[in-house]
């Protein structure tokens, strides 16, 4: 048997407008951070008369989500907001040991958090991640009675306004638009006044807890990257290659005699000539023409070799140098 406690409220969610001008820096990235807290919490509990009473480590679960700022890769901030609930379980003499009685708190937060990354040497993709976060919780009035075999119980909660602060230390895994926290953290309330009190009773023993909603926690953390900048779809501009004269318009070649050096005969569509001067490197140009069609005009050699390929048309075909 099971009885909880629900504390709602509005939660108070801020949202970041950057100024236009650091949207335009790729200095600053943008994420959603979702957030997930899974931890146990314990209350402070009283014994007033008689023995028997015990209590034993509920689970504290959080969700939040807001928006993320990073800068460089090394510092950032964020705000949002979510839900927290703490459990606390107890038993009385007599009840069986895997049976308890729990008290459940919900209570919406807002929060606002700074962190620093600090790389590791050994992975530049994973980072040392140490953060501070602070907010409010709401805490409403409330009060419900229940029973749990001879175990009577009476919860209390008063309206509260409740800072809070949250150190941590973990691990972040930097991907290219995602970012992933494992990390430790302690919920710690900035009051000293209880928000919740428990009164529990036995017909042989009487009890009271008393808890500021602390608990301790393993985070995980997701952060989507949002607003990136998408790859440019405009094509590069063409640039205007220089008109190549043909061989019969070129003088310097027409002035001179034409001699068949060598004449092959070949299967293939296509020919890969390799070009390279075999002598001393001294500026000496080259310029090639297949089928009267300029390939190269004024190449310097060097001893590097430069391929070319030459597809051939049926028939005859003429390579002039």
């Amino acid at each position: 048997m099971t009885s909880r406690i629900f504390v709602f409220n509005f939660m108070l969610f801020g949202i970041f407008l950057c100024p236009a001008v650091i949207f335009g820096q790729t200095a600053f990235r943008h994420f959603i951070p979702i957030n997930v807290h899974v931890g146990g919490s314990l209350a402070k509990l009283e014994s007033i008369s008689g023995t028997g009473i015990t209590q034993r480590p509920g689970v504290s679960v959080a969700l939040n989500t807001g928006y993320m700022l990073r800068y460089r890769d090394r510092v950032g901030i964020s705000i949002g907001g979510g839900v927290i609930q703490n459990e606390y379980r107890f038993s009385a003499s007599g009840i069986l040991s895997d049976n308890y009685y729990s008290v459940s708190h919900f209570a919406f937060n807002v929060r606002s958090r700074v962190y620093a990354l600090f790389p590791i040497k050994s992975n530049k993709y994973s980072v040392l991640s140490i953060s501070a976060t602070t907010g409010y919780h709401f805490i409403s009035n409330d009060i419900l009675n229940g029973s749990f075999y001879s175990l009577n119980a009476q919860s209390v909660s008063s309206k509260q306004f409740r800072p809070f602060l949250e150190p941590e230390i973990g691990l972040t895994k930097l991907m290219k638009h995602n970012q992933i926290d494992l990390a430790l953290t302690y919920h710690l309330s900035l009051l000293n006044n209880k928000p919740l009190l428990i009164k529990l009773n036995t017909p042989v023993a009487s009890s009271q807890a008393k808890t500021g909603l602390n608990y301790a926690a393993l985070v995980i953390r997701f952060h989507p990257e949002i607003f990136r900048k998408k790859p440019g779809s405009k094509p590069p501009s063409k640039i205007e290659a220089p008109e190549l004269p043909l061989l019969t318009q070129n003088k310097h070649y027409t002035s001179r005699e034409s001699r068949t050096r060598y004449s092959y005969k070949v299967s293939k569509k296509s020919l890969t000539l390799k070009i390279r001067d075999n002598s001393e490197i001294d500026g000496d140009t080259i310029s090639l023409y297949v089928n009267n069609i300029p390939v190269l005009i004024n190449y310097e050699l060097t001893a590097k070799s430069r391929k070319i390929k030459i597809d051939l048309n049926p028939g005859d075909n003429t390579i002039t140098w």
